[in-house]
C-alpha cells in the first residue's frame, strides 16, 4: 500500500471540477456518506455471488473514487469490476482487504482535505 498522501490527488479531482472549491467538499461529502455503503453493498453481492450487483458496486465505487481523486481505491476497483464482471469470486475476494483498508484510508486523507 502507498503512503497515506498518494491516496488522494486532490489537483486532479480540482481539475475535473474546474477549480470549484466548493463543488469538491460538497463532493468529497456525498463520497464519504456513499463509499462505505457501496463498498458493503460489493461484499454482499460477492458473498451472494451476484455477478451483476458485485460488478454495478465495483463500478460506483471506482467512478466515486475518481470523482474526488482517490486514485488508489480507484484503482483497486477497477480491478474489483473486472473480476465481478468475469465472475472471478476468488479474485474479487481477494481485493477486499486492500480495498477496505484504501476506502478507510482515502476517507481519512479526503477529511482532511476539506477540513
Amino acid at each position: 500500500m502507498p503512503p497515506p498522501d498518494q491516496y488522494i490527488d486532490k489537483a486532479c479531482a480540482l481539475e475535473r471540477l474546474d477549480g470549484d472549491a466548493d463543488l469538491f467538499r460538497e463532493i468529497v461529502e456525498i463520497f464519504l456518506d456513499d463509499a462505505p455503503r457501496i463498498f458493503l453493498a460489493l461484499k454482499q453481492a460477492r458473498s451472494d455471488r451476484d455477478q451483476k450487483t458485485s460488478e454495478r458496486q465495483a463500478h460506483s465505487l471506482k467512478g466515486a473514487s475518481a470523482n474526488v481523486g482517490a486514485i488508489h481505491l480507484q484503482a483497486i476497483s477497477v480491478k474489483a469490476e473486472e473480476a465481478a464482471r468475469t465472475g472471478d469470486w476468488m479474485g474479487l475476494e481477494s481485493l477486499l482487504p486492500d480495498m477496505e483498508e484504501s476506502l478507510h484510508t482515502s476517507m481519512d486523507a479526503l477529511r482532511d482535505c476539506i477540513g
